[in-house]
């Protein structure tokens, strides 16, 4: 294989980075190349192998980096470059396709999990601004029936609050937990 043809299929592979980190990658690449001399190419590329081996660590690197990082807003990228990186491995795709619907439907539970605290948090919120909303109507009509409408929507409204706080740290720990799982997983993979 000769170096364009090498580093076209490396670019090829690793189409699921940020241009910069795919630059960065080539350039390495062609430095090493360039070091070891145009008479040494071919055996250097036959010493690394397959481009689809170097393209599945380098995205395994980045998504432990990415991990590592800890931006909370990334965890779903995250993600999605460890499946990249599975993908990328011709080794044991069967495997790779059990891990990718383990993600998935980690992944789906967590959301499923968040939607039903946030349709409760939404609930509780509404029917507490009712309650009050109910409260105020009848005010002029008994007193202690608007105490009982009040004091429940009050209590309905921050609990509702509450929830939707909750909700949010939830899907925050929940996707960067998987994340970092999978990164792990990867990652172990990879030093075996």
């Amino acid at each position: 294989m000769s170096r364009e043809q090498f580093l076209a299929q490396l670019r090829n592979r690793l189409k699921g980075l940020p241009s910069d980190d795919i630059e960065d990658a080539l350039e390495y690449y062609k430095e090493y190349l360039d070091d070891a001399g145009p008479e040494n190419e071919a055996a250097t590329i036959e010493a690394w192998g397959n481009p689809d081996q170097i393209a599945s660590q380098i995205l395994a690197d980045y998504a432990v980096k990415r991990v590592n990082a800890g931006s909370s807003k990334k965890g779903l990228s995250t993600i999605w470059v460890v499946i990249l990186a599975i993908f990328a491995s011709p080794i044991a795709v069967p495997i790779a396709a059990a891990v990718v619907c383990v993600i998935v439907a980690l992944v789906i539970a967590i959301a499923c999990v968040v939607l039903a605290f946030g349709a409760a948090a939404i609930a509780l919120v509404a029917g507490g601004l009712l309650s009050i909303i109910m409260g105020l109507c009848v005010m002029f009509q008994s007193f202690p029936t608007m105490i009982f409408y009040l004091g429940s929507g009050l209590f309905c409204t921050g609990f509702g609050v509450l929830t939707c706080v909750f909700v949010v740290w939830l899907s925050k720990t929940g996707f960067n937990g998987v994340a970092k799982l999978f990164s792990k997983l990867l990652s172990r993979r990879h030093t075996v």
